[in-house]
């Protein structure tokens, strides 16, 4: 399971490097947004989760016990699978690619797949309880959907952008 945890991270980080230019997708995606986006903020994010990604996983692996390692990276997955669902949703509803979407829609889903899969079927974690893990991504997930049919973007990404706006102030400060 270790090795899965790493190959899901490594996703997370090519995914978002593919995510680079994400700013033009969502300047010409949405009509209207709230929040003021820039190249460097949104290298930002991108690094601050990548690295984050990292530290949670090396932190989930140090834990004893699989069990309880399984439990803490199960935020790490809930996080990849609910981007990766998003993704694949806005590539739907605007009928076109944007950044992200292979590493996190595709290849992403499919490694969060195979980690549900291999905790239910190895007996790490009985599927009750995989279910009730997963279960917080679906308020985000359905807000997101309500967004983007109305050319806005999903609370969880405004939140991120005006965390990207704070690192970017606080390093040009």
């Amino acid at each position: 399971m270790r090795t899965l945890f790493y190959v899901v991270q490594v996703i997370l980080l090519i995914h978002e490097m593919e995510e680079w230019n994400i700013d033009d997708f969502h300047q010409s995606a949405y009509a209207s947004q709230s929040v003021t986006e820039t190249r460097l903020g949104v290298w930002l994010w991108l690094l601050f989760l990548s690295l984050f990604g990292f530290v949670w996983t090396i932190f989930a692996c140090a834990l004893p016990g699989i069990r309880l390692k399984t439990i803490v990276f199960m935020l790490l997955v809930d996080f990849t699978l609910l981007n990766g669902i998003q993704h694949v949703s806005l590539s739907i509803q605007t009928r076109r690619y944007n950044p992200g979407f292979i590493f996190g829609g595709i290849i992403g889903l499919l490694g969060d797949t195979l980690v549900l899969w291999r905790v239910i079927a190895d007996g790490i974690l009985p599927a009750w309880l995989v279910a009730v893990l997963v279960a917080p991504i679906l308020p985000p997930l359905l807000e997101s959907y309500a967004a983007n049919s109305k050319s806005r973007l999903p609370r969880s990404i405004t939140v991120l952008l005006r965390f990207a706006i704070f690192l970017e102030h606080k390093m040009t400060v």
